[in-house]
């Protein structure tokens, strides 16, 4: 059970560090005519369904007013436990030229930065 609340601060907070340069841009942009349609590229080792932590990000989302379709386009990929796939879908999000990769496990992130150089760890 530590392990798992451990797991869920962890991501909350990545989810949070994910979420904040586009809610930064959001508050500059509250008067903008047309509002800037974000693409978020999450890459998962294993299902996303096996991952509840993720719909905390999610919801952090929402809540800074993001929502599929509106101004937010989501590009989700999973290897379900097949990490040889990890590379191929790693160069697939980059192809959609996100604006944030978020990839929860070490693995799914060593295989996003190696997809592009302008990952910075």
């Amino acid at each position: 059970m530590a392990s798992y609340i451990g797991r869920r601060k962890f991501l909350a907070t990545l989810g949070g560090a994910a979420a904040w340069p586009l809610a930064a841009s959001a508050q500059q942009r509250t008067n903008a005519p047309t509002q800037k349609l974000y693409r978020i590229g999450f890459l998962f080792a294993g299902t996303i369904a096996l991952r509840p932590q993720a719909q905390e990000f999610w919801w952090k989302l929402q809540e800074l007013g993001y929502s599929e379709g509106k101004n937010l386009i989501t590009e989700i990929r999973e290897a379900r436990g097949d990490l040889a796939r990890l590379p191929e879908l790693a160069s697939e999000i980059v192809d959609t030229h996100p604006d944030v990769i978020v990839a929860v496990t070490s693995t799914a992130a060593a295989a996003a930065k190696m997809a592009t150089e302008t990952i910075r760890s």
